[in-house]
């Protein structure tokens, strides 16, 4: 149960890292380079 729960803490940080970096540096952007970047994934 711990090494699973352990497992599971390491993931979650390492998947809000790869999710904070880039809202950051996005974040920084003005609206239309954001909006750019979205709209391109539809």
């Amino acid at each position: 149960m711990i090494p699973a729960l352990l497992d599971h803490i390491w993931q979650s940080t390492l998947f809000a890292g790869a999710i904070a970096l880039p809202a950051l540096t996005l974040s920084r952007n003005a609206a239309r380079v954001r909006f750019g970047l979205c709209s391109r994934r539809r």
